[in-house]
């Protein structure tokens, strides 16, 4: 008989299966990649909020989620299958296979198993078993423009900036890179020598980066993100990226100068929905409706991407050299 599945055993199949690493789940969730690592080895245990937002992130069946919850000693989140449903039955019948397991705990195991096999193949999960009182419905999904990918098929030198999490808007490592690329290409080339293609991936924990002033005062996205703004030092009502404030590290350009000089910036929706849903808490308002907000707030020329993952992907199949922080 297998012995029963722990908590550390149920969230690192759940973080491999969906293939992200522990740096990429501790930056999505504000702690550290330490204490991913303690939650998982089994040395420290996660506070219930924690706990539901990182089977969040990664997207896991209610039924697992209820799992998990059970399995830190928590109250399950979501409601179950009805009462009548056939696994609810008391007393257990035996299974003369195996003796110590009744047949529903064994059923409920590999449904267990069954959904953890399903969030690694992408398939549809097991949400009539258990399910969300009152779901939201589903935001439309935005038409994905892709004229950028045609912008960099007439570029002569491409390049992809990945930019994971937000970093001090005084001295913006990213946009620091994104600069000196283009001065050693004007260095090489000559200012009319080449056609510069290129990209500001920005994704995770840094998407707010690529909303409008107005969102940032609206939202209270310095609060919400614990971003200073350096002129106040107070957290910024403003996009503190995107013009380069009084108090910023010399020489280094805003998002404005790069967008002039021809970058391109992608912003992940997969992130936005992330960040609509605190904001909607926060604000007492439909998800849906935030994210509607943020989408239409994103910076003039900015494209949407349903993901971080595909903007750097697709980035660099159209030819960009990726380059990270």
């Amino acid at each position: 008989m297998d012995p029963p599945a722990s908590l550390r055993d149920t969230l690192q199949q759940v973080r491999k299966a969906r293939r992200v690493s522990q740096l990429e789940l501790s930056l999505r969730l504000g702690v550290s990649q330490r204490h991913v690592s303690f939650v998982e080895s089994g040395r420290a245990r996660p506070s219930r909020e924690l706990l539901l937002a990182w089977l969040a992130e990664l997207e896991t069946p209610l039924v697992v989620r209820n799992e998990a919850m059970l399995q830190a000693g928590y109250a399950p989140a979501f409601g179950a299958a009805p009462l009548g449903d056939p696994g609810r039955r008391r007393p257990p019948t035996p299974n003369p296979e195996y003796p110590m397991t009744s047949r529903s705990e064994q059923s409920n195991r590999r449904a267990f198993v069954r959904d953890l096999g399903a969030l690694a193949l992408g398939a549809p999960l097991g949400l009539e078993v258990v399910r969300q009182s009152a779901a939201a419905p589903a935001p439309v999904e935005p038409a994905w423009d892709l004229t950028w990918v045609t912008r960099l098929a007439d570029a002569t030198d491409r390049a992809t900036f990945d930019w994971p999490t937000m970093g001090d808007p005084a001295d913006p490592m990213v946009l620091q890179l994104a600069g000196r690329y283009l001065d050693n290409c004007t260095a090489v080339y000559g200012p009319n020598g080449f056609r510069p293609g290129i990209v500001l991936n920005i994704r995770t924990t840094a998407t707010a980066a690529a909303l409008t002033d107005a969102l940032w005062n609206r939202f209270e996205l310095g609060s919400q993100t614990k971003t200073n703004d350096p002129d106040t030092g107070t957290p910024a009502r403003r996009n503190p990226f995107l013009r380069r404030p009084a108090a910023g590290f010399p020489g280094v350009p805003d998002l404005a100068e790069l967008v002039g000089r021809g970058a391109i910036l992608l912003a992940c929706d997969f992130a936005l929905g992330h960040l609509s849903r605190r904001l909607a808490t926060a604000a007492g308002r439909p998800q849906d409706e935030v994210l509607g907000d943020l989408r239409a707030g994103l910076l003039p020329g900015c494209h949407l991407v349903p993901s971080g993952i595909f903007g750097l992907a697709r980035a660099q199949n159209a030819g960009c050299a990726l380059i990270r922080m």
